[in-house]
């Protein structure tokens, strides 16, 4: 446990002080064997006077009050053990992606780092609640100058973070992306209508909240690459606004920077009369999951149930059974589909079972109530398959309803998805599953980064909150890439590079602790980051805390293999190989020159002439230099020939 003797702090209210040491209860529980409470006490720090009223602290001290620790360190003391593996990961990925130079030409340094920061917050600790971010992140390796507060960061996301921006970033993402390949995809596209109780939102307006209630509400479209999970875009738009004219506006965006939408994956929120219309109207491929109630579905469902329940000749694996068949989606429409209905025979039994279980719980609990006579109740979703006994008036006992049970246990693990064309039942069914990529992303967003509740005021404020969502939901997605080469789960993954580190020694600076156990170095390999790369982080930490000069724009080394082995040391003997190149390939300039004169050299014309004659050879063999000044030669250079007249006239004189 680390003790920071140089730093004195007051002894806490709550703390209690035994033999010098200085502890909190953290727990406490009544124990009946000894008859009284058994404490779990939390060591702080030592007394470091006689009154005991301040004392030293240690690393649970920080850990438990961080503003305090700082207001008397006064921001100089850097804690003692940092944790880099997660900021590691993010800037090699980011850096190899251009998503953080992206961010720093957009956004300026101070506040991409910051963004890096938050997004790397909401990663490791699946929150976007700002007042968590100084305690929790106190001893993370950040990409900002310091250890910023939340008001400090609200304020920056609320007012430094525009939204042209946010937009410009956006654009070059999206190039990015086609740069990547991502030209020609089958878009997952999903959304969320969160209820808004913001003041100040342009963007919050009545409509269809998820959660049924009569508030305002903001939309939010999340676009995602069908085959591999890129996240491409996303948007933030009234709430009143259809979703389906949203869509077609993202699709219409995504045209202008060349990626071609061959297809759309849609969920049930997408799945109404307007979105199949526009997507008809636009030539679009389709996929969509059928709402219950839709015409389709209901067809479906009484034509072809009986058939594929636990039949073999409809059976497609994994206790799946299909078929599919050409019908409307909605009576109103006269378009055509191809619609697969499909039986999932496992999630239908369990969820049937789950059903008769609650169903004759309820009933046995309301029974019991009224044996004893107290007054009973069932609860709203039993009661469609609940019938009351009436005697004298007053309901005597509960009876299951059994036909109306089984009928809804029938339909249990039963879906319809829809196509444009006749792409078969296991086809179809196929590029449905692609939207897990969308489901799994979207669901990140809206659980692991917190982004189901924006948890700020102000419309720049909500829409910076999604922004940084996005910036961290590309990142997770980048880490889950390299996961998925290296056969690792992410969760674990991320606990685990949390344990990746650089220590502070007593000159006050930082060194790499290489301590990686073989998952670490597969992972760190995927991300093309070798061990060298701690040091090299804990030599920058070292700058910024001592004050050097440093750049605010992070960076790592470049570890470009195929100019390592060009640079690598020739071992000793001839190359393989070299002893049978070619006569053409051999250079003139590497062979070397053997004594007397060349080969024909005598034979060889003169320099700008095709061909020398005997007399010509003879003559430039047989010449010799006459006395006296070659002829011209006084006019070669004007200061010679001033010098040559002056030591001539003292001839002349003489």
């Amino acid at each position: 446990m680390a003790k920071f003797s140089n730093i004195v702090v007051d002894i806490p209210a709550d703390a209690f002080v035994v033999s010098g040491r200085v502890y909190v209860i953290t727990e406490s529980r009544y124990c009946k064997e000894r008859q009284y409470n058994m404490d779990s006490r939390l060591t702080i720090g030592w007394v470091n006077d006689s009154s005991k009223k301040t004392m030293n602290p240690n690393s649970n001290y920080v850990a438990r009050y961080p503003r305090e620790f700082n207001a008397a360190a006064n921001g100089k003391l850097a804690p003692v053990t940092k944790r880099c593996g997660l900021y590691l990961l993010s800037l090699a990925l980011s850096q190899a992606n251009g998503l953080y130079s992206t961010l720093v030409e957009c956004c300026g340094p101070e506040t991409a780092n910051a963004i890096m920061d938050f997004a790397n917050y909401s990663i490791l600790f699946k929150s976007n609640v700002a007042k968590d971010y100084e305690h929790l992140m106190a001893d993370q390796l950040l990409y900002s100058e310091k250890l910023y507060s939340d008001t400090w960061l609200s304020e920056r996301f609320e007012k430094h973070l525009t939204q042209s921006q946010q937009e410009d970033f956006k654009d070059k993402w999206v190039r990015a992306c086609t740069r990547r390949g991502i030209t020609n995809v089958w878009l997952c596209i999903d959304g969320s209508n969160n209820d808004c109780l913001a003041k100040e939102v342009e963007y919050a307006e009545k409509g269809k909240a998820k959660s049924h209630k009569n508030c305002n509400i903001c939309s939010y479209m999340y676009a995602v690459d069908a085959i591999s999970g890129t996240p491409i875009t996303e948007r933030l738009y009234r709430g009143g606004r259809v979703d389906s004219k949203e869509f077609i506006e993202m699709m219409d965006y995504l045209r202008r920077y060349s990626i071609k939408v061959e297809g759309v994956i849609l969920d049930r929120g997408f799945c109404d009369v307007d979105c199949l219309e526009l997507i008809i109207g636009l030539k679009l491929k389709y996929i969509i999951m059928l709402k219950e109630n839709t015409h389709g579905f209901k067809t479906m469902y009484n034509n072809h149930a009986d058939e594929i329940r636990m039949k073999s000749r409809q059976a497609i694996g994994n206790g799946i059974y299909a078929i599919s068949d050409e019908c409307r989606i909605f009576s109103k429409l006269n378009q055509l589909s191809w619609i697969t209905l499909a039986y999932d025979s496992r999630n239908g039994i369990e969820r049937a079972n789950h059903l008769y279980d609650k169903v004759q719980a309820a009933v046995s609990t309301a029974n019991e109530a009224l044996r004893v006579g107290h007054k009973a109740s069932i609860d709203k979703s039993v009661k469609p398959y609940v019938t009351p006994i009436i005697n004298d008036g007053a309901i005597s006992r509960y009876e299951i309803h059994h036909d109306s049970l089984q009928a809804a246990m029938d339909e249990k693990g039963f879906c319809a998805v829809a196509a444009d064309s006749d792409y078969g039942a296991i086809e179809t069914l196929k590029k449905y599953d692609l939207r897990d990529k969308s489901e799994k992303q979207y669901m990140v967003v809206k659980t692991h980064l917190g982004g189901g509740v924006f948890r700020t005021h102000y419309t720049n404020g909500v829409s910076s909150k999604g922004f940084v969502a996005f910036i961290a939901s590309i990142i997770r997605h980048e880490i889950g890439q390299i996961c998925e080469q290296t056969k690792n789960e992410l969760t674990v993954a991320l606990r685990e590079s949390n344990f990746i580190c650089v220590q502070r020694t007593p000159d006050n600076t930082y060194m790499g602790v290489h301590n990686m156990n073989e998952r670490q170095l597969a992972l760190f390999a995927a991300a093309n980051l070798e061990q060298g790369d701690i040091d090299y982080v804990a030599l920058e930490e070292s700058r910024r805390v001592n004050g050097t000069v440093h750049d605010q724009v992070h960076k790592l080394p470049v570890h470009d293999q195929a100019a390592q082995e060009t640079q690598a040391k020739r071992g000793p003997g001839r190359p393989k190989g070299s002893t049978k190149k070619d006569a053409s390939e051999v250079v003139d300039d590497t062979v070397k020159r053997m004594r007397g004169r060349p080969k024909g050299a005598r034979n060889k014309p003169r320099s700008g002439s095709m061909q020398s004659t005997s007399s010509e050879k003879q003559n430039s063999t047989s010449e010799k230099r006459g006395p006296g000044r070659p002829k011209g030669s006084k006019n070669r250079n004007p200061a010679v020939n001033a010098k040559e007249k002056r030591r001539m006239s003292k001839l002349n004189d003489v």
